[in-house]
């Protein structure tokens, strides 16, 4: 009887064999977040034309992402969160980068000038500097309306870890 009452609480805490064997419900968002290395519910309150527009981007740039330590990704944010006063007024760092320029500088020669001070300050290495100055690379070469969608793919990746 043991033996019997055993088996009946095995199968009691067992799924029925239906449940097991039916597809898991995936986001359709799921392929954009696969290939960018995120996940879906960071994509769930972008609008449809930043989620088309993250669709279009090429794969290098996807895969790049995908590839960025969170920490790299956590010092990109703190920069863009910045600003800089200048005898002409402030600078969003946000705005700046997306534009690609700013006060008819371009924004992505200051940021290659800015990690070039922070290796030389001792404040990052070589090493991070050069993997930054590729990603720099890529969103020099994005429009405007993808670098906009990446920075806020970026920010809201931050924000969830």
């Amino acid at each position: 009887a043991g033996g019997a009452t055993t088996t009946t609480a095995a199968h009691a805490r067992t799924p029925p064999a239906a449940a097991t064997t039916a597809p898991a419900t995936t986001s359709p968002l799921q392929p954009l977040a696969d290939s960018l290395g995120v996940a879906p519910r960071l994509l769930e309150s972008a609008s449809p034309t930043a989620i088309s527009t993250l669709e279009k981007l090429p794969s290098s740039v996807r895969t790049m992402y995908k590839s960025l330590d969170q920490r790299y990704k956590q010092l990109m944010v703190s920069k863009l969160h910045g600003s800089t006063s200048t005898l002409l007024g402030e600078v969003n760092h946000r705005e700046a980068f997306i534009e690609g320029s700013a006060m008819g500088f371009d924004t992505f020669d200051k940021l290659k000038e800015m990690l070039s001070e922070s290796v030389e300050e001792g404040k990052i290495s070589s090493a991070t500097a050069n993997k930054l100055s590729q990603v720099i690379e890529s969103f020099r070469h994005m429009s405007r309306t993808q670098r906009s969608a990446v920075v806020t793919l970026l920010e809201r990746d931050v924000a969830s870890h």
